[in-house]
């Protein structure tokens, strides 16, 4: 028997679904995702087999409207700071950096756009994760796999 069995063969008596099992619900390249991604899709699978209190609906429901407004205040924020730097800082003291500013005002706006946005996108789910998938999780897992949910282990570590 070579290596490669013997792996399936212990893989096959542990109760848990491997990360790279057909079955998984996010596919084989599950192994692949950092951890904290690993929490939040295992927990969006554990909400289908439960019934969810009204405060952990409550809460999902604030994290959410957190990250919507959170990006889209970023977006506009960022449009809206970088025009008035134009308008009432580089224009009246900085005339040369102005005009180069304002003939590449779509290269330097968007690239300020995607770096604020992105950075708040990451800030948001971290902070979603941290109070919303991780301790929700490991508060409803046992109910959903006494409703039929086959648990999987998730790995620390990527391999």
């Amino acid at each position: 028997m070579n290596k490669n069995n013997n792996n399936n063969a212990l893989r096959s008596q542990t109760p848990f679904m491997s990360e790279n099992h057909p079955l998984n619900p996010y596919g084989n390249n599950f192994i692949d995702h950092p951890y904290e991604s690993k929490i939040f899709y295992k927990f969006n699978s554990v909400k289908q087999y439960v019934h969810l209190q009204e405060d952990d609906q409550f809460r999902i429901s604030k994290y959410s409207a957190y990250f919507a407004f959170g990006l889209g205040g970023t977006l506009i924020g960022t449009i809206g700071g970088f025009q008035l730097l134009l308008r009432y800082i580089f224009k009246p003291y900085y005339t040369n950096a102005y005009e180069h500013l304002n003939q590449y005002k779509h290269l330097y706006l968007g690239l300020l756009v995607a770096s604020s946005v992105t950075f708040m996108y990451t800030y948001l789910t971290t902070l979603y994760i941290e109070n919303v998938s991780r301790p929700l999780l490991y508060k409803y897992l046992d109910e959903a796999k006494n409703n039929g949910f086959q648990d999987y282990e998730i790995s620390f570590k990527q391999q």
